[in-house]
């Protein structure tokens, strides 16, 4: 199951974004990969949830995955963070907009908690936290494409969309599990 999480992540990658959005060849490693490691660590992540509740094996390793798709995914992030890629997050002057300095914080505060957090015991509190801010960082980077489904080709939903509904669907198994 693990790596069909990941091969089912670069396959709409691919398909949204090299196909029906016409990134660039030359964009393709860094830019693909990275929307595809995202989606991979919020699924790992959820899936390492729904896994501990139901007292399966697997669950050490799904966090693991998470771990390792989000690290990945910060660096490249950091590597590709510049407006030729997301100009929507920059001003006039090449500066970071309130959107990029929100999701970047979002994404660095998900990070470091991610970090700490996988690495001490579980608390109903900060798993919320946790997921909130994943959340927060989701929602800031991709809610402008999110409304504007005209603009969908071929009616290829955002992956940050994808992206959103997977953690949001963590934040209620958690919820709806709170003694465990």
């Amino acid at each position: 199951m693990k790596w069909i999480i990941f091969v089912i992540a670069i396959s709409y990658s691919f398909l949204r974004y090299a196909w029906a959005m016409e990134t660039p060849i030359e964009n393709w490693p860094a830019f693909i990969s990275n929307k595809a490691l995202a989606f991979s660590a919020v699924s790992f992540l959820t899936l390492g949830f729904w896994a501990k509740l139901k007292k399966q094996k697997e669950t050490s390793e799904f966090f693991y995955l998470s771990l390792v798709c989000a690290i990945s995914h910060g660096a490249i992030s950091a590597a590709i963070l510049n407006p030729s890629y997301y100009d929507f997050l920059y001003n006039d002057i090449q500066r970071l907009n309130i959107l990029g300095e929100m999701t970047i914080l979002f994404g660095a505060v998900a990070f470091a908690l991610f970090i700490s957090w996988s690495r001490e015991s579980a608390s109903f509190s900060r798993d919320i936290f946790v997921f909130s801010i994943i959340l927060c960082h989701i929602v800031s980077v991709g809610y402008s494409k999110w409304i504007t489904p005209s603009q969908w080709k071929y009616g290829l939903v955002p992956i940050s969309l994808l992206s959103a509904c997977i953690i949001f669907t963590g934040l209620v198994i958690r919820v709806r599990h709170r003694s465990k």
